[in-house]
Formats: C-alpha cells, sequence, structure tokens
C-alpha cells in the first residue's frame, strides 16, 4: 500500500470528521467542460500569434465552466443517460 492509499484510507474512515476524498464517476458532458475550459486557457496564451479576437479564449473557457458545472450539479457526477 503506497502513502496516497494510506492518507486516502485514512481520510476516508467514517467517523463524519472528515471529507471524503474519494473517486466518482465524470461524465462525458463534463469532460467535454472542462477540455472546453482548458482549450481556452491554451487560446488565451497563444491568441495574438493566431490573430484570432481576445473574445474566444474567454467565450471557450466561461462556456466550459458553464457545462461543466451544470452537468454537476444534478447529483454525484456523471452523465444521466
Amino acid at each position: 500500500m503506497n502513502a496516497f492509499a494510506k492518507v486516502r484510507h485514512w481520510v476516508n474512515h467514517d467517523d463524519g470528521r472528515f471529507y471524503r476524498a474519494g473517486n466518482r464517476l465524470v461524465g462525458f458532458v463534463e469532460v467535454v467542460g472542462l477540455l472546453l475550459f482548458i482549450a481556452g486557457l491554451l487560446l488565451w496564451q497563444v491568441h495574438t500569434q493566431l490573430g484570432a479576437s481576445a473574445v474566444w479564449p474567454y467565450a471557450s473557457g466561461a462556456v466550459g465552466l458553464v457545462i461543466a458545472f451544470v452537468d454537476n450539479l444534478g447529483g454525484r457526477g456523471g452523465s444521466r443517460t
């Protein structure tokens, strides 16, 4: 058992004092939203070299975060399809 597994086991013990630090499902829509956000960060770095307007990185990042958060609001994560 490596050090991270020991820490995760210690954090996840169920006495009600700690937050759960385990894994959860990540749905397709949430992944797409997070990838759009990352694309926005990349566009923000290179938009002047590409000759693109500064609106594109901001819009891509904002839309990506909104998609990721809205998909995650419904429950434990993961798409419900």
